[in-house]
């Protein structure tokens, strides 16, 4: 029979492999402080629904859990949070201007940039009557434009990691002091 803090690993091992089968009847038992330590988890590293966002919520002002771990939930739960959606529909809207909704100045001035020269070159390109040259150019204006779609999403998501990390980390040593080491997401 695995000890309680190894059913916690296979338990949040489980829940970083997608594997939730496999992950209720481990998670079921657990003692009430160790499903704490799982929910923490779960919201920060696994898909996490509303229903779950809510009970880590409370978390926040349980008075079981220590200080230094309330303050570190109300940090994450408080960290600002840029939509990657929001980022790659404004990118394919006017390109650069998901960058822009992301504080990317520069970058979305060169995307901006790029997709609108490659453009204005295809077009031109075929107003001369010269349709494979045009063709290419249009070719490269494409892979600005959805390749500046993509990385603005990416650039959120990269974003929201970075916000989020400090509490994160301090969650994970909280849920995990079995594991002594550093943790990189």
């Amino acid at each position: 029979k695995a000890s309680a803090p190894e059913r916690l690993l296979l338990a949040y091992n489980y829940l970083l492999l997608g594997d939730l089968s496999m992950w209720e009847p481990v998670y079921v038992g657990l003692s009430a402080f160790d499903s704490k330590r799982m929910l923490i988890l779960q919201t920060i590293d696994g898909p996490s629904s509303n229903h779950v966002l809510k009970r880590f919520e409370t978390f926040a002002s349980d008075e079981k859990l220590n200080s230094e771990t309330r303050k570190n939930i109300r940090e994450y739960l408080d960290s600002p949070q840029k939509s990657p959606l929001l980022a790659g529909i404004f990118n394919l809207l006017v390109p650069g201007s998901g960058y822009a909704y992301l504080g990317m100045w520069q970058t979305a001035a060169l995307s901006f940039l790029l997709t609108g020269v490659c453009t204005l070159a295809a077009r031109e390109q075929f107003l001369d009557h010269e349709p494979l040259t045009g063709s290419a150019i249009a070719m490269v204006a494409s892979v600005f434009y959805l390749g500046g779609a993509f990385g603005a999403v990416q650039s959120a998501q990269d974003s929201n990691q970075k916000t989020t990390s400090e509490p994160r980390n301090k969650l994970r040593e909280f849920a995990f002091p079995e594991l002594k080491m550093e943790w990189k997401f």
